[in-house]
């Protein structure tokens, strides 16, 4: 399996994920447990105010676990499915779901970014003037093909302290928003496409 060929599977499982734990969900409030309504498959409308008694005692995506007390129905896609307990209250869920929604957008620009980047390295190398960073094949530098020490050490503290800006304004926003916000893991506020 070629590179490119990973990268564009990983972000499909990724995607995945984020979709089926409900990432794109809306009403999912930072830092409690309060959501707008949220119907459930089997017609039981979920809030803070639904009792866990109206819950499955079992999970829905692996039968023969229990579902995990955290997991109250509140989310899109939420079918009791955290086997090894990861997230032990709301808060802790609240920021697992913001770290997968990272991932997944990551792994999603790298899907993009890796075929582009064989696809257009001559262009743009061309165009400043500039050395082609691919291999005699065209490949792009990374851990599996070599080449890494091609690239400017510049460029990778200028791809680390973005990569930590945006982090830090994200966490910083996640943090700042009240029970009584509108807040969505992931939401930075950016949106280009409208």
């Amino acid at each position: 399996m070629s590179p490119s060929t990973l990268s564009l599977a990983t972000a499909a499982v990724c995607l995945s994920v984020a979709v089926l734990q409900g990432s794109t969900s809306t009403g999912v409030h930072a830092f409690t447990s309060t959501t707008t309504k949220f119907t459930a498959k089997n017609g039981v409308k979920m809030n803070a105010s639904t009792s866990s008694d109206d819950l499955p005692r079992m999970s829905e995506a692996i039968p023969f676990f229990q579902r995990p007390p955290v997991l109250q129905k509140e989310y899109a896609g939420d079918v009791g499915f955290d086997p090894l307990r990861l997230a032990s209250n709301s808060e802790d869920l609240f920021e697992k779901r913001e770290a997968e929604i990272k991932h997944a957008r990551l792994a999603m620009l790298a899907a993009a970014g890796w075929p582009l980047s064989e696809l257009l390295d001559d262009k743009i190398a061309v165009q400043f003037n500039a050395q082609s960073v691919l291999d005699y094949s065209g490949r792009v530098p990374s851990l599996l093909n070599g080449g890494l020490d091609k690239i400017s050490p510049v460029w990778w503290g200028f791809c680390i302290g973005l990569t930590a800006a945006i982090d830090l304004y994200g966490v910083k926003r996640a943090r700042a928003s009240g029970p009584d916000s509108d807040y969505i893991p992931g939401d930075l506020g950016f949106d280009p496409l409208g």
